[in-house]
């Protein structure tokens, strides 16, 4: 009679990064291997509202037997997300609104939840295989931040040892926990984010005034530490040149930056390119019809929209009228902030970040 024996059940996530590969591929149960994981989600280029092709992982999944006899199993994998009502931004990506996991809303499935590769090259957001020892698969990453979790399922083969199956798969677990089921279970947790993103804390030169829609409230004024810095001089010199100029002491009135994890920001609460930008902490809107506001406790200063024209008087005794929006885009360019929306005719004010590239 042939010995029973454990199967060695491995969820292997490969990283193929810098033309580096895994090594040792031999370290077997449950996770495996990682070569530098990447989890910053999709990003489309800067001209576009969604990714025509979406960020992957590439990931494989095999079973073989403890004498590395290959072993023919059924997979189940699904993509799942928690409760998006929490206030932790590391779990939900600051989204309060629910993520779309029905394949048939495609565009939305991708960019809130992802996908995993089906042979027809789309993705889905589950995948069955049956009787089949390895095999590789890629998901797509969402252009939503936050936590998610791969749910993987494994049929426990005829003729194992049932009883000891656990202790050679840490982590894995028996369905329903049900040590007859003929299923065990595990997740793995895919926590996608762009690092590195600080807060704009409150300031005594500027304002932060935003809806954030159904989204973690406070939790839309985060940016690269180059792009705060720069957010704050521009308060700084605006509020200097418009003190010098009327006499009077304004703040700027910042709008939305990125959300704490950056990603997708919809304050739509559709899934969809509302800000298209906005994702990597080097964006940020000004408020219009309250752009420049008064400091408390001045007589005759008036609060100004992006498009009212103010009169500044310079030191060398001549005047200049110019729009509040043609100030700031000036004080702007003069620290690496674009303003994004050229037409002087349009009040929208939208900065972004170009950092200065290395020679």
């Amino acid at each position: 009679m042939r010995k029973l024996l454990p199967v060695l059940i491995s969820l292997i996530f490969l990283f193929i990064a810098n033309n580096c590969f895994c090594q040792g591929l031999g370290c077997d149960i449950d996770i495996g291997c990682w070569l530098s994981p990447d989890y910053k989600p999709t990003l489309p280029a800067s001209n576009e509202c969604h990714a025509k092709f979406p960020s992957t992982l590439n990931m494989y999944a095999k079973s073989s037997l403890t004498t590395g006899e290959p072993c023919p199993i059924n997979w189940d994998l699904e993509i799942r997300s928690l409760d998006y009502n929490t206030s932790d931004c590391f779990i939900n990506g600051c989204h309060q609104h629910q993520r779309i996991s029905d394949p048939s809303q495609y565009k939305k499935m991708l960019t809130s939840i992802g996908g995993i590769k089906c042979e027809s090259n789309t993705f889905s957001n589950s995948i069955y295989k049956e009787n089949i020892h390895f095999f590789t698969f890629d998901i797509a990453k969402p252009e939503a931040s936050g936590t998610l979790y791969l749910l993987a399922r494994a049929s426990i083969p005829p003729g194992c040892w049932r009883d000891r199956i656990l202790e050679f798969n840490p982590g894995w677990r028996f369905e329903n926990d049900d040590p007859n089921s003929d299923w065990i279970w595990t997740t793995i947790a895919l926590p996608y984010q762009v690092s590195g993103l600080v807060e704009l804390q409150n300031g005594e030169e500027y304002l932060k005034s935003s809806n954030p829609g159904n989204h973690v409230s406070d939790h839309q004024f985060y940016a690269l530490p180059e792009m705060i810095i720069k957010l704050q001089k521009l308060a700084t010199q605006t509020r200097a040149q418009y003190e010098e100029g009327t006499t009077y002491k304004v703040k700027i009135s910042f709008n939305d930056l990125s959300l704490e994890y950056g990603g997708i920001f919809d304050y739509g609460n559709d899934w969809d390119c509302n800000h298209r930008l906005h994702r990597e902490g080097k964006s940020a809107d000004l408020n219009t019809t309250q752009c420049l506001t008064c400091d408390t406790g001045q007589s005759g200063c008036e609060n100004k929209s992006s498009l009212d024209q103010v009169t500044l008087k310079h030191r060398n005794g001549t005047q200049e009228t110019i729009t509040v929006k043609a100030l700031i885009d000036r004080v702007a360019r003069g620290s690496q902030l674009m303003e994004f929306h050229n037409d002087q005719n349009d009040g929208r004010i939208h900065l972004e970040f170009v950092p200065t590239e290395n020679p």
